[in-house]
């Protein structure tokens, strides 16, 4: 088994980017605390469209406004009116057929994964060492999940620190349970190659 170096350190601008505050995302924190708002969070970050699902709001509102001004250019306010309500569909839709999508690329590539890791760990490789392999060996949605696990223990977190706040990142059910598994097995001590 060849061990490879997946943990990339981050460029200056994109730490950069990730420590400047957002206002788009600061303004929008209310709404995402309802329960509408959790399940389009939760959708965004599904589709793998970046971070921050403030730009799923934005994109909503953009489409209303397009469907307006288009409207107004075609039959006037009634229609306006009727395009606003009608265009965000098309982009709410399109965002949950992709979050769909990735929820079940996700789910099918697990089993895959988790034998690879157990390969890895069996052929010696400490438990970082095997996610980073396992990251090299598969494809995403599942590498780009394990590239962010293995950075995170690179910085010097804890496992079971390191694989909650993937779980965070990717609030995926088969992962959670694949977790919780890994989790137990290091508690009490068990081989993680039976898994």
């Amino acid at each position: 088994i060849r061990r490879s170096s997946v943990v990339q350190p981050e460029s200056v601008g994109q730490v950069l980017a990730r420590r400047l505050p957002d206002p788009l995302e600061r303004l929008s924190r209310p709404f995402f605390k309802t329960s509408l708002g959790q399940v389009m969070a939760s959708e965004w970050l599904d589709a793998r469209l970046g971070r921050k699902p403030s730009r799923y709001m934005l994109l909503l509102v953009a489409a209303a406004v397009l469907g307006g001004f288009a409207g107004v250019r075609i039959g006037g306010p009634v229609l306006a009116i009727a395009l606003a309500i009608v265009a965000p569909i098309l982009p709410w839709q399109w965002v949950a057929r992709r979050a769909e999508a990735g929820r079940r690329a996700f789910g099918e590539q697990l089993p895959h994964t988790l034998d690879v890791l157990a390969s890895g760990l069996s052929a010696g490789l400490s438990f970082q060492q095997a996610v980073e392999y396992t990251a090299a060996e598969t494809t995403a949605p599942v590498s780009v999940a394990l590239t962010k696990l293995a950075r995170w223990m690179a910085l010097g977190h804890s496992t079971e620190e390191s694989l909650r706040h993937l779980l965070d990142t990717v609030p995926e059910a088969s992962l959670a349970m694949a977790i919780e598994g890994i989790e137990l097995k290091r508690q009490v001590g068990g081989d993680l190659l039976s898994m």
